[in-house]
């Protein structure tokens, strides 16, 4: 997950950077091309977490966890 929070922080600041150089703020179509382009550049990605499953059982709910 941290590898992920700091490619986010750096297309953060890359968009921040761009915009503070133009007049109007960037496109969507250009922030998605940057963004595109910093992910193709990366050597290796690395995600972390996981994934609950809440089902809403007679019972009571049932969270079901699992990581990724």
């Amino acid at each position: 997950m941290r590898k992920l929070s700091t490619l986010s922080l750096v297309i953060f600041l890359f968009t921040g950077v761009a915009y503070s150089s133009q007049d109007q703020p960037p496109s969507a179509q250009e922030i998605m091309k940057r963004m595109i382009s910093v992910y193709a550049s990366c050597k290796s990605y690395v995600d972390e977490g996981e994934v609950r499953t809440v089902f809403l059982e007679r019972g009571g709910p049932r969270t079901n966890t699992k990581p990724l």
